[in-house]
């Protein structure tokens, strides 16, 4: 049904393209509508149908290898049973990443307690950090010696003045640049 759809486009298009070409002036009246054709052979007895069974994903990475392309929001199932909404970035390297922290317009203050970064918050549609309960994550590991990245530090968008305390990092653009987009993504090995 969908090939004859295409083909029916197609068919219109070049049927218009024709037209402007050899039939200069206006259209005529539609014609009368015509009878129905005789009924075809009836068709042979199909096969019953098969229960589907439904698999659910782990992570990403399963998603992808079962054919998902879009980068999207999905759920999935982490320890098999709990349902987990996560964004999955399918683009990145071959895809199948699960992204716990996006920062994306400065709209979420991520200047949180303990108990936020604990349970996740912020907005699907533009910032979020994920929640450490789903991701089993017990501390920042970008903290070392103070620290050498700060992705969660003040939306500044780029330079300022305040040493490392925008999303900053120290090997990039160093303690005085924010950057503008920053994601944190994990994705099974």
């Amino acid at each position: 049904m969908k090939t004859c759809w295409f083909t029916l486009l197609w068919v219109s298009v070049m049927v218009l393209s024709n037209a402007e070409e050899s039939c200069p002036g206006e259209c005529g009246p539609s014609g009368a509508i015509g009878k129905m054709g005789p009924t075809g052979p009836k068709g042979e007895k199909g096969e019953a149908a098969t229960e589907k069974v439904f698999y659910a994903a782990h992570d990403c990475k399963e998603l992808r290898d079962q054919g998902e392309v879009l980068s999207d929001w999905y759920t999935i199932y982490p320890d098999g049973s709990a349902p987990l909404r996560v964004l999955c970035d399918m683009h990145t390297d071959g895809g199948g990443w699960i992204v716990f922290q996006r920062r994306w317009d400065g709209s979420v203050d991520f200047s949180q307690d303990w108990k936020s970064y604990k349970k996740g918050f912020g907005s699907r549609l533009t910032e979020f950090w994920l929640g450490n309960d789903n991701l089993h994550i017990k501390g920042g590991w970008w903290y070392v010696d103070c620290h050498n990245a700060n992705l969660n530090g003040q939306y500044y968008l780029g330079p300022h003045n305040d040493k490392a305390t925008g999303i900053n990092w120290k090997l990039g653009k160093g303690y005085n640049y924010s950057y503008r987009v920053s994601e944190m993504k994990i994705r099974m090995v």
